[in-house]
Order: structure tokens, then C-alpha cells, then sequence
């Protein structure tokens, strides 16, 4: 207990509480007064918990924004494709047999001409390249172009039926010696050979025909 005296007051300090007692000018006792004493720890948790429930509104007000503000994923887009239908491939047809009359490259594509009628099939160089003059053909067709004013039949296949006898297309096989290689050759196919095989044999340098 501690005491003190202020101006016709007694102040008493008690642990828990300040005790005021007033007296009158006499020295006679006018009133007594209690009052409860704070301490600073006590102020200093009550601080901490208002700052604590600061803190965490703030966080839960951060958390409700977040969820609010934040940019959701939205569900891939599906694109649905149809199939571009398939275009039908041009029927097939098969000539009679024909009689090879014209060859020739000057359109820029080997073109060949037969004796029974004036149409011109448009074929590849390989086919081409295997056909001579006067053979006896069959060719399978799936439709026709329209080039510098004339028509050519597409040809996709060739059956060659029998091939024309002469002496000059007649005299083979032929040697070749091109790039370091040897070559026989038929009059249709272009077939490697060793040296053993065409020694003896006349030998042209250069490329055999293209096959």
C-alpha cells in the first residue's frame, strides 16, 4: 500500500485499485472514491487483439477479392470439323487395241497417236519410253485433258500386245559404259551388268535410254 496527499486529498495505491479520500478545509473527510487501476500489460493485450482482428479481416477481405477478381479458366472450345468429302476418282476404261502411229514430246508430256482413230493419249515418260512405233497396245484410261485446244486421254496403264518387227529396232541388246557402270539394254529395260558380262561386246559411252 502506498499514500500520498494532494491538495486536501489522501491517494492510497492499492494493487488492484487507487483509493481517494477528499477532505474539507478542517481536515474533515468529504468523500472516498475508488478507482480501478489499468496496467500497461493489460492495455498492451488489448491492443494485440485489436490488431490482431485488423489483420485478419484484412486477410479474409484480400481472400474474397482474390476469388472475386481473379480471372476463372473457362472450358477448351470444341471445334467440330465435318470431312471434306472424298471426290469419286474418274471411272476406268480400257481401249480396244490399238496401232501406235505418232510419238512425240513437243507438247512438253509424251503424247502418242494410233492408226484406228485420231485421238492422242497423254501418258508417263516410263510407258512412254518402253512403246515404239507400230506396237500393238492397250491402254487404260480415266479421263482426259483439254490442252492447247485438243483433247488427250489420260492414259494410266499400258498393255503392250505385240512389238514391230524391224531390223533397226530389232538390233539389240546395246552395251552402255556411263559413270564408271555398265549397262545392257533391250529395247525396254536398262539392266546393270559386270565387266566379265559384255566383255568382247561393242560398247557405247554415254547414259543408256531412260527407263
Amino acid at each position: 500500500m502506498h499514500r500520498r496527499h494532494e491538495r486536501g486529498c489522501e491517494i492510497i495505491m492499492k494493487q488492484n485499485d487507487q483509493i481517494v479520500r477528499t477532505y474539507d478545509g478542517e481536515g474533515n473527510l468529504k468523500g472516498i472514491q475508488i478507482i480501478p487501476t489499468r496496467y500497461p500489460q493489460t492495455e498492451m493485450y488489448r491492443f494485440a487483439g485489436i490488431a490482431a482482428i485488423i489483420v485478419i479481416s484484412i486477410i479474409a477481405i484480400m481472400g474474397v477479392g482474390a476469388f472475386l477478381f481473379a480471372p476463372h479458366s473457362t472450358p477448351p472450345t470444341v471445334i467440330v470439323t465435318t470431312p471434306a468429302p472424298t471426290p469419286t476418282p474418274a471411272p476406268l476404261e480400257t481401249t480396244n487395241v490399238l496401232t501406235v502411229t505418232l510419238m512425240t514430246t513437243s507438247g512438253g508430256f509424251p503424247q502418242i497417236g494410233v492408226q484406228e482413230d485420231d485421238r492422242c493419249f497423254w501418258l508417263s515418260y516410263n510407258d512412254y519410253d518402253n512403246i515404239r512405233l507400230g506396237d500393238r497396245v492397250r491402254f487404260t484410261i480415266n479421263g482426259k485433258h483439254n490442252l492447247y485446244n485438243n483433247v488427250q486421254y489420260n492414259v494410266v496403264s499400258v498393255n503392250i500386245i505385240s512389238h514391230r518387227y524391224d531390223r533397226y529396232y530389232n538390233n539389240y541388246p546395246r552395251y552402255y559404259h556411263y559413270q564408271g557402270r555398265y549397262y545392257q539394254y533391250d529395247g525396254h529395260t536398262v539392266d546393270p551388268m559386270t565387266w566379265k558380262q559384255i566383255r568382247g561386246k561393242e560398247i557405247i559411252e554415254g547414259m543408256p535410254p531412260y527407263y
